[in-house]
């Protein structure tokens, strides 16, 4: 028993930059418009500003940045709540604070708040930041959240060379069936960028869908190749392996993932009921409880069987 990913996100967990607002960049009409009729009717870049007010001052500017920084390091101490009202305090000084939008929406969203992770992202394009960072995360958490038809409708024109937006966009493919359109966008991120490890992990995210194991394997082996700390591609790796037989070989890379990020999920249930399945249940009970701790609610049923393995 083994639980393939669904589709392989952009990493929630990659660093944001903390430095302060630059001039936003005008985005066409095109892109404006449709984030219009998509209903962010304020969509559209903040202007560059022809006159400077105090909140332009540089002192000011510091202080949001010191802001940004206590809040970040609030998140990374634990202390959410914290975050979360620094990020809100900021907005409020200025609505037109990419980085806090975004950091703010990430807080909301590892702490199992996706809702309020959408609004806030789409309370910044209302407020005129519509930097393509914003809306590639927006389209990232609503494909994730379960409304993958928005998050195509959000990036399916737009999303251009942008190597966030084609792996969002072709994420939201899979999640809606069209398999072949979302290796189509990433074949097309490799024509960009032949060395995208992140590419082929997905393209091999996809081939497992399709139940083609071999070329699954050797797509998911060409992300490690380029990229060994990618612990998705390890955990679709063992996903493959796995239904190909070789069980041993899966619980392995289920480990070397969770060596890369200890709170990969589909690692941990699948590393916890092949262990189990082996007969190796000190091992499993290990990773079933760390399973059964991050788990989010949307899991339970995971959860409550993990519990049953475990009490046998």
């Amino acid at each position: 028993m083994s639980r393939p990913p669904t589709g392989r996100r952009v990493s929630l967990l990659s660093p944001f930059s903390v430095a302060l607002p630059a001039r936003a960049q005008a985005e066409s009409a095109e892109t404006l418009e449709r984030l219009r009729s998509l209903g962010y009717v304020g969509g559209g870049s903040a202007t560059v500003k022809e006159q400077y007010t105090d909140e332009d001052d540089p002192k000011r500017l510091i202080e949001l940045e010191q802001m940004l920084d206590r809040a970040a390091a609030a998140f990374r101490q634990g202390r959410a709540d914290e975050a979360v009202e620094i990020y809100k305090a900021v907005l409020a000084r200025r609505t037109d604070t990419q980085d806090a939008y975004r950091k703010l929406a990430l807080v909301y969203w590892r702490t199992g708040r996706p809702r309020l992770s959408i609004e806030t992202l789409e309370t910044a394009l209302r407020n005129g930041v519509a930097q393509k960072e914003v809306r590639n995360r927006l389209a990232q958490y609503l494909a994730e959240a379960g409304q993958p038809q928005r998050a195509i409708a959000l990036l399916e024109h737009d999303a251009g060379d942008d190597p966030d937006a084609l792996i969002a966009l072709g994420n939201a493919y899979m999640l809606t069936g069209r398999r072949r359109d979302a290796i189509a966008v990433f074949h097309r991120l490799l024509t960009i960028d032949p060395s995208n490890g992140l590419a082929h992990e997905n393209i091999g995210v996809a081939q497992l869908h399709a139940k083609d194991y071999t070329s699954a394997e050797l797509a998911l082996r060409r992300a490690i190749n380029l990229n060994p700390n990618l612990a998705g591609a390890w955990t679709t790796l063992g996903v493959a392996l796995a239904s190909t037989g070789r069980k041993a070989d899966a619980i392995e890379a289920w480990k070397r993932a969770l060596q890369i990020d200890a709170a990969e999920l589909n690692a941990l249930f699948n590393v916890t009921v092949n262990l189990a399945q082996a007969g190796r249940r000190g091992e499993a009970r290990a990773y079933g409880e760390r399973f059964m701790a991050l788990a989010p609610s949307e899991l339970r049923r995971d959860v409550a069987a993990v519990r049953r393995l475990l009490e046998r």
